[in-house]
């Protein structure tokens, strides 16, 4: 059986949802207790910023599919509506932020059912992605770099995180702008977990197949670690 985008789709998003409902059963009482800072976020901020911008990104395509005008989206400074998203939930319990996984990918699941596969492919006029892609930005890849982050910094096994998980979304589509971002996505984590060899390797592989990361690439805080590394200037040559 040929599996459609649609079927590749749901079945990331049941894992990524899944995975993000049972992350608190991995982690130490004192890290599943900690009382994050706006700066340095516990395990459930990260969790509550994840399905908070998963909504936001779900609630334009219903407003769309309601045939009106959601705002244009734009990828500039995330640090104000961060810190705002933080603020509004950081007292929050753990049951809380799981009754929100569990309710937007619940609202998700019924927007699929009403979406058909060459609705998927559309690409709407308050943003520059196509739908599927805006669904697994915001529901699959930006969740997963998340937990990944999370569970690398403070010392946990990742094995499923990274380029597993990778691997298995840049089977979703062979959209080269797709597979460029995905790698991209994993040049900014192997920069922030001090791995500069794969970290410049991923990047020069994300830009060629979509140079218009480029800007970004040059200013995006993640990759400061490799910026004086003469592979990383090299990529730009």
């Amino acid at each position: 059986t040929i599996m459609t985008l649609k079927t590749r789709l749901t079945e990331l998003i049941n894992d990524m949802r899944d995975e993000q409902l049972a992350f608190d059963s991995g982690l130490t009482p004192a890290d599943r207790d900690e009382i994050g800072q706006p700066d340095n976020w516990s395990a459930k901020d990260m969790l509550a910023h994840n399905i908070v911008w998963a909504g936001r990104r779900l609630g334009n395509l219903e407003l769309l599919e309601k045939g009106e005008k959601p705002p244009q989206v734009s990828y500039g400074d995330f640090e104000e509506p961060n810190r705002a998203i933080f603020e509004e939930n950081r007292d929050a319990s753990w049951a809380a932020v799981q009754e929100m996984i569990v309710d937007t990918y619940g609202r998700l699941d019924a927007y699929l059912e009403r979406t058909s596969e060459p609705d998927l492919l559309v690409v709407p006029e308050f943003d520059e992605r196509p739908i599927w892609r805006i669904i697994a930005g915001n529901f699959i890849s930006h969740p997963m770099w998340h937990l990944w982050e999370y569970l690398e910094r403070h010392g946990y096994a990742s094995v499923r995180y990274g380029e597993p998980f990778a691997q298995r979304m840049l089977v979703l589509h062979e959209d080269d702008a797709w597979h460029g971002l995905v790698y991209y996505n994993l040049a900014c984590q192997h920069a922030l977990t001090g791995n500069s060899a794969e970290a410049i390797k991923k990047l020069a592989d994300a830009l060629q197949l979509n140079p218009g990361l480029a800007e970004w690439s040059q200013q995006d805080n993640d990759l400061n670690s490799i910026r004086e590394e003469a592979g990383y200037k090299a990529v730009y040559d």
